[in-house]
């Protein structure tokens, strides 16, 4: 719902496919959203990335996977974009949701594959799917 992260206003996968994911959302289907103006708050602090190795082989692993991983930096804390996905469905609780209309622009030139997501129901059109509008980050990384 907010900024993007492959144009200025698209999202990786959404920008990829635009068509495909203006299918989706017009689909019918029961649709949960998880934006990067929610997911780029799901971080993993320094502090416990540095525990991983101590807990056990999973943690060594764990923690040898996370160093290569792009979207942050082991001293800073990495941002657990699709991690959300799986809190979402252990965990919805810790979520911020919201009906809202979402369509995707397909033909922008500037534009192409970004989701509008009306939270304000200006469009006057049924919403379809529930987007996150907000994350419980302390929860989140006490589950992680």
């Amino acid at each position: 719902a907010g900024r993007g992260n492959f144009t200025p206003n698209a999202e990786f996968n959404i920008a990829i496919d635009p068509e495909a994911a203006a299918k989706v959302f017009h689909s019918g289907l029961e649709i949960g959203m998880c934006g990067l103006d929610v997911t780029n708050r799901a971080l993993l602090a320094a502090d416990y990335l540095a525990t991983l190795p101590t807990l056990n082989q999973t943690g060594k692993m764990l923690h040898a996977l996370f160093s290569h991983y792009r979207s942050g930096s082991m001293s800073s804390g990495l941002r657990m974009h699709d991690l959300c996905a799986i809190a979402w469905l252990a965990r919805p609780e810790l979520f911020t949701l919201q009906p809202c209309f979402v369509a995707v622009e397909t033909q922008g030139t500037w534009t192409a594959g970004t989701t509008v997501v009306d939270i304000e129901g200006r469009l006057g059109q049924p919403a379809n799917a529930q987007v996150a509008l907000d994350i419980d980050v302390e929860g989140f990384q006490r589950c992680a």
